[in-house]
């Protein structure tokens, strides 16, 4: 079986409703997924026991929870950005998303996340928000990025390129990330109706 690893904007948020909204509104035979940047997966886990899964989750979260007290007194895992309009995928599920920002962050917990589950994915990580699901056509995916484009802010403003003033003159979608969840997501099933929320463990 297949699980995978997710950061949810938390349902307050103001861009979980929407992106949520535009998935069920654009979903192609009613596939619809909760809104997500996954960590890692699919993680391949042959018993129906998850307890396995769920105590090296545990233990995953506890060890990004210290490395990064370590280096923000804040404690805080941080945001998740969005610096650029909506992306036009290649596959069923990187239809069209919302690409987000690589932070060292990002990249040092799904180096845990790689360690813990002991999986090796060849593939570059792309950390995206999905925003559909499905086998459109070309031109069917470029409607929905103008659409989704109508939607969601592009992040970055294009004038100004002082990084000193990044963080102020972020414009665009993002959302903080307080949580990693445990889900169960069987890649053969495209319809999404049998992936379940397992567990959530706050950052």
């Amino acid at each position: 079986m297949a699980y995978s690893l997710w950061l949810e904007p938390p349902t307050t948020d103001d861009l979980s409703s929407r992106v949520e909204n535009f998935i069920v509104e654009n979903a192609k035979n009613d596939v619809a997924f909760e809104p997500h940047v996954t960590l890692l997966g699919p993680i391949y886990h042959d018993s129906a026991d998850e307890s396995e899964l769920v105590a090296k989750t545990a233990r995953m979260v506890r060890e990004i929870q210290r490395e990064e007290g370590h280096k923000n007194k804040r404690r805080r895992f941080g945001e998740i950005r969005f610096p650029k309009g909506a992306q036009i995928g290649t596959t069923y599920f990187q239809c069209v998303y919302l690409e987000a920002e690589v932070t060292m962050n990002l990249i040092r917990a799904r180096e845990k996340a790689i360690e813990t589950f002991d999986v090796r994915d060849a593939r570059r990580y792309v950390p995206h928000m999905s925003l559909v699901y499905g086998d459109y056509s070309r031109s069917e995916r470029v409607r929905l990025t103008t659409k989704a484009d109508e939607v969601f802010r592009k992040a970055f403003s294009l004038f100004n390129t002082d990084e000193e003033n990044e963080d102020e003159n972020f414009t665009g979608e993002a959302f903080e990330a307080t949580s990693v969840s445990l889900w169960k997501t069987d890649v053969e099933d495209k319809s999404c109706k049998s992936w379940r929320k397992i567990k959530e463990f706050p950052l």
